[in-house]
């Protein structure tokens, strides 16, 4: 018994191989030849046999003794057992280790998945197949497959330095070869020049009594680079659903001139972008002893690439308009002159009415002016002695974490009512003031596991300016009417989806339910939103500056509308990346509306810590969230100004980003820790809470920095605490760190 584990390559012939291996699966198996349909052991779905059993072996480790048995029984059958799946190259043991920041704990879990994968094979003939060819050409495919299968919109270059490094062939084949003793690497180039293509030159090497009747595998016929490029352009304006069509059009364009089939894309810009697979060229030609010399990629043979003229696109766009104006009309802009490289052409967003003047501190009157504060040299120059940073006191080299000095105008009283709105971090804050007594009505709020899958009120998140103005203007309209919710208070929130199905466009997840459930969670929404009216407190969290808005209603959404029920209706939302006034203007507005109901209610403002792990700008992350930070920050700037004492602005962004060490971050380096988030709030609770003892701050903090000999001290505070007190809030507290601290229960052994 012989089993063939084909992880292949991508773009090395894999699918040619796994259809004709379907196709002709009976008559394969007469010849001694199994290729296993894994649909028999359980419900694949849509995805196919391999493909099924390779997902499975990293999501379902309890599977491991079922599928031995199952290939075992499958093997017997024949002389060879062949199982092909290119996604065995990335799987992962452990997929959330696989997408953390770190290299050493992404090759662990994948290091770990080909171990599983190695316990399932029965047996010691077990040959793994590699097919690999000139990382060059490979490079092109992989680039051509981007543009036409994703909404890519970077050129060539941009693509290898942030996509095409992700395939580490080198580092990939020594960990297979590490755990299987024979590991065979083929030639693309060389099986491709088999009379029977490349699914005959594998069978004749594992199948060679099996005649393959005709040259076997698709041809896919590339664009040429001018359309090409003309493609990965409309990516950034045309919608998902438009793209086929697109792409059917410029396929007959393809061999017609003005369009140069012999133009390259390898730019001294791009060979150089091509360092770190370099390595990997390396050991292709290491595996293959006797094979060709790899063609160097230079820029001697073919011309170097140079995008359409204006000439050679608008031929592109009459031969589109000719057959699908209404896609012409969405590339309209590729005509316009190119952007600055700084990012797309910036779009306004509508500034809401703001509070009339008489309203605001006199000193706002400042910012027509270019400026949020103004005053006389003296005076800021002793505010600057007040508040230097000293590095023995605000910053703490043995921890390597930043504590700006605060000074709160205002103070709140234990147990007063807070209102979080915002964000994710909102919900952070909320699980601690929840710890301390206060009232918290964003908690009375508990989404059905299938509506949201975080925290039980996460779908209440709202991550940018328009959102939550929304929400306080949603709200207040019926708080002000008659405090009752009808269905007309429905209209602008959803867009129907299917039969029965809408999806509340104002709430985080984009999850569709029928309506009845749609309403039924719209009133649960309402009887806390319109405890906002009431609260002593409002806090706010601002996450990020893009946002989406509903060319329907003129209403902003709570998220990128990315899912597959939303893609169908992407031509009805337009992005939006707001600027310094406009997310001012959001929030300034919010804050009126609340205090013309709530007069006495008090605001703390801060920005997220958290980053971006998506934009929409074409800019890098790092770039688009550099800039979302910064202005959201500056508008809390302006805020801060306009509301004088009746706001605070908490720096807990600038306490995250001043750290030195990456202590205050989870493994996927986008999320914080659940103890610093602790050791943030903390830090809010010692300046901002009236009258709070000091036993009751050490409580906090040493439930904040719970290492495991912290927890026994916070029991103790807390023991001494409810026997000190009448207060029941203290019992409840004991009562809270007691079940916090159990002890988890030892796992059963197998």
């Amino acid at each position: 018994m012989k089993i063939i584990v084909h992880p292949g390559f991508h773009k090395t012939g894999t699918t040619a191989i796994q259809t004709y291996l379907k196709t002709h699966r009976d008559a394969l198996a007469a010849a001694g030849f199994i290729h296993p349909d894994f649909a028999e052991t359980g419900d694949p779905g849509k995805i196919a046999g391999n493909f099924y059993f390779a997902k499975q072996v990293a999501e379902a480790p309890e599977r491991v003794a079922e599928f031995r048995d199952y290939i075992a029984a499958q093997a017997a059958r024949g002389d060879v057992l062949f199982l092909s799946a290119e996604s065995m190259i990335r799987h992962a043991a452990d997929p959330g280790e696989a997408r953390a920041q770190s290299p050493a704990e992404h090759w662990r879990a994948r290091i770990a998945y080909v171990e599983r994968l190695r316990e399932v094979l029965p047996g010691n003939d077990v040959e793994v197949v590699f097919t690999l060819r000139d990382v060059f050409p490979l490079a092109e495919s992989y680039y051509q497959e981007n543009v036409k299968k994703t909404m890519f919109s970077g050129d060539f270059t941009t693509y290898l330095r942030t996509r095409f490094v992700e395939y580490d062939i080198a580092t990939i084949i020594t960990i297979w070869q590490r755990i299987f003793p024979k590991v065979t690497i083929r030639s693309y180039e060389a099986d491709m020049t088999h009379p029977k293509g490349i699914v005959g030159a594998l069978l004749a090497d594992y199948c060679p009594s099996y005649e393959v009747a005709e040259a076997a595998g698709r041809h896919n016929v590339s664009l040429q680079a001018k359309l090409l490029d003309i493609l990965r352009r409309a990516n950034a304006h045309i919608a998902p659903r438009d793209k086929p069509r697109l792409i059917q059009i410029l396929d007959q364009l393809n061999a017609a001139p003005p369009f140069d089939a012999k133009m390259t894309f390898w730019t001294e810009e791009a060979r150089a972008a091509m360092g770190p697979q370099l390595e990997a060229q390396a050991v292709f030609q290491q595996m293959q002893p006797g094979a060709a010399a790899i063609e160097d990629h230079g820029l001697g043979g073919r011309p170097a690439f140079e995008p359409a003229s204006r000439a050679e696109l608008r031929t592109a766009l009459d031969a589109i308009e000719a057959q699908a104006p209404d896609i012409a009309a969405q590339l309209a802009p590729l005509e316009a002159p190119a952007a600055r490289r700084s990012g797309p052409a910036r779009t306004e967003a509508p500034a809401p009415s703001a509070p009339a003047p008489s309203d605001r501190p006199a000193f706002a009157a400042a910012t027509l002016t270019g400026m949020i504060e103004q005053m006389p040299a003296r005076e800021a120059m002793a505010r600057t002695r007040k508040a230097m940073c000293r590095l023995t006191s605000e910053v703490e080299y043995l921890s390597t974490k930043t504590w700006p000095t605060i000074e709160p105008p205002f103070q709140i009283e234990t147990g007063a009512k807070v209102f979080t709105i915002g964000s994710c971090f909102a919900r952070n804050i909320e699980e601690y003031f929840d710890v301390l007594g206060f009232e918290l009505p964003t908690l009375g709020i508990k989404a059905r596991r299938e509506e949201w899958a975080g925290r039980p009120n996460g779908i209440l998140d709202k991550y940018n300016p328009p959102s939550i103005l929304h929400a306080v203007e949603w709200a207040r309209e019926i708080y002000l009417r008659d405090d009752k919710m009808r269905p007309s208070d429905l209209a602008e929130l959803s867009i129907e989806v299917g039969e029965d199905q809408v999806v509340d466009l104002q709430l985080a997840g984009f999850v569709p339910v029928t309506r009845a459930r749609h309403a039924q969670r719209r009133a649960q929404v309402y009887q806390v939103y319109r405890e906002l009216f009431t609260a002593d407190t409002v806090m706010i969290t601002l996450g990020m500056t893009e946002c989406w808005k509903d060319l329907e209603t003129g209403k902003y959404i709570d998220g990128a509308p990315l899912t597959r029920q939303l893609l169908p209706f992407a031509e009805r939302f337009e992005f939006h990346n707001l600027d310094v006034n406009a997310s001012v203007a959001f929030i300034d507005k919010a804050f009126s509306l609340i205090r013309e109901v709530n007069a006495d209610a008090k605001f703390v403002i801060t920005t997220s810590p958290v980053p971006l792990i998506r934009t929409f700008t074409g800019l890098s992350c790092v770039s688009a969230n550099g800039y979302s930070k910064s202005t959201l920050r500056s508008a809390c700037g302006v805020l801060d100004q306009r509301w004088g004492d009746d706001l605070f602005y908490f720096p807990s962004y600038e306490i995250v980003s001043g750290a030195r060490s990456w202590d205050f971050w989870q493994r996927d380096c986008q999320h914080l820790k659940s103890g610093a988030v602790a050791q943030i709030v903390h830090y809010l609770v010692q300046h901002l809470i009236r009258e709070l003892g000091q036993d009751e701050i050490d409580f906090l903090g040493t439930y904040a920095f719970s290492s495991l000999p912290e927890r026994r001290e916070a029991l103790a505070l807390a023991e001494g605490l409810a026997e000190r007190s009448q207060d029941t809030r203290h019992h409840e507290r004991l009562a809270i760190l007691r079940e916090t601290f159990k002890p988890r229960a030892p796992k059963a052994k197998a």
